[in-house]
């Protein structure tokens, strides 16, 4: 009788927004256009730059910045043209061709799930036995970072791909920090920064080690 295979299949959890799809520079010339700005992406400190703009900004009421945001957000078309980042659906196809299971969690409303999915169909992201999870504020969590630290807990993932660095450092796994404008502070032992999809490839196998 042959005995089961009882090998833990291989979870990686990949964040969305600024890992495959390269979100903030579309949201950033939209921003730019409407408020006749000049923000450029290299000037983005921190991930929640803008909620910064919207403070210090006396000449445009915050909540019709807020709400221009979450239009964006919620509308189709801008979402799905949104491009995907180099190099990353040809290593991730090639991890689900060796086993690896892909759990996609974003800090995107649920209310753009089935925007989310189509975008992922578009570019080839919603590989075979995908799993995606979004943020859902009636569930309890008093932060993005807290929310995803639990779904990595609950499901298991055993490395973790970001680029927002609160988020990063409240995992209790191994993260890839995607090296981005706004995570340039000193990052804790449990966080390797990098800076392409080809360096993610080649850096997983020491991390799974």
């Amino acid at each position: 009788m042959k005995k089961k295979n009882l090998k833990k299949a291989v979870k990686i959890g990949i964040d969305i927004d600024n890992v495959i799809s390269d979100s903030y520079p579309a949201y950033l010339d939209k921003f730019n256009i409407q408020y006749k700005t000049d923000i450029k992406i290299h000037q983005i400190s921190e991930f929640y730059y803008l909620n910064k703009i919207i403070e210090e900004n006396k000449n445009i009421p915050g909540r019709k910045i807020v709400n221009f945001i979450d239009e964006l957000v919620l509308d189709e078309e801008f979402q799905l043209n949104l491009p995907p980042i180099d190099d990353s659906v040809r290593v991730i196809n090639n991890w689900v061709s060796k086993g690896y299971k892909i759990h996609y969690v974003t800090a995107r409303p649920v209310e753009v799930r089935e925007i989310t999915i189509k975008w992922l169909e578009k570019h080839g992201y919603w590989v075979k036995g995908a799993e995606l999870d979004l943020f859902n504020s009636r569930k309890g969590f008093s932060s993005d970072a807290e929310y995803k630290a639990d779904i990595a807990v609950k499901h298991k993932i055993c490395v973790f791909i970001e680029d927002a660095l609160e988020i990063a450092l409240k995992m209790p796994i191994p993260v890839l920090l995607f090296d981005r404008p706004w995570n340039k502070f000193k990052a804790k032992k449990n966080l390797i920064r990098i800076s392409s999809w080809k360096e993610i490839e080649d850096t997983l196998p020491k991390v799974l080690k």
